[in-house]
């Protein structure tokens, strides 16, 4: 029992120091990302017409970095928060939180062909902002990986396990994922593709999965390579007379 306990302690010792960690690398980086930022602005501001071609790409190139770092940071900084500041789990209308994650996506849908099919979903027990994010995060996933000139189509289903669990399922239509790959796109800024073709820091996906344990549920992906894919989830179901 007494090793039992010490193992307890140690576990959640272990996720105290990562939280820890996650908030000092996310909230106390910003500062100095802030100050590089204004900096580089300010000498690309006063020697910009004396660049050459050479020292343009420089510039670009440096300018593209500046922006990743502070996605990265602010993802980082989400992550470190879904645990530690979330919100008490109320009833909701997971088509509600659907339509109003699609309403707030209005960039990136700007830019993709797409179609999203989905039905009658039932109510769900959550974190309204966190699976807000939950359905934003996937849905943009889903329109993301297809070929350039490929219609985009994504379709969300649900139904409720005999365990009470709502399972939900978002299929698309794009280029899938080699199956050895499935668990390996879950790990924060895991990439499997150039930045060129596909633009992102690879952080959806392990935003989500992090947001659907905090609501004791499981996330997975089944998919083969140009077949598209279907990324599964389960959430709480409102309690009876709840």
């Amino acid at each position: 029992m007494k090793n039992e306990d010490n193992s307890d302690s140690e576990l959640a010792q272990i996720k105290q120091e990562y939280q820890d960690y996650a908030y000092i690398v996310s909230h106390d980086l910003s500062a100095p990302i802030r100050h590089i930022k204004e900096i580089t602005r300010l000498l690309i501001d006063s020697t910009q017409r004396h660049l050459g071609d050479e020292e343009r790409q420089y510039v670009k190139f440096l300018e593209l970095s500046l922006r990743k770092l502070d996605a990265m940071q602010v993802s980082l900084l989400e992550f470190s928060r879904i645990n530690t500041q979330g919100m008490p789990f109320e009833e909701m209308s997971s088509k509600e939180v659907l339509e109003k994650a699609l309403v707030n996506m209005p960039n990136f849908l700007a830019e993709h062909r797409f179609c999203v099919r989905y039905d009658a979903l039932p109510t769900v027990w959550v974190d309204a902002r966190q699976c807000h994010h939950l359905f934003r995060y996937l849905i943009e996933n889903a329109l993301k990986f297809h070929d350039e000139n490929a219609s985009r189509e994504v379709t969300v289903t649900a139904q409720q396990q005999d365990d009470g669990r709502i399972l939900f399922e978002i299929r698309d239509n794009g280029i899938g994922i080699a199956e050895e790959y499935c668990e390996e796109v879950f790990q924060l800024f895991r990439k499997l593709h150039v930045e060129e073709k596909y633009p992102g820091i690879g952080a959806g996906l392990a935003l989500a999965r992090k947001i659907v344990n905090r609501h004791g549920g499981k996330i997975w992906i089944e998919s083969a390579e140009n077949e598209g894919a279907s990324i599964f989830f389960t959430l709480p179901a409102p309690e009876k007379g709840s």
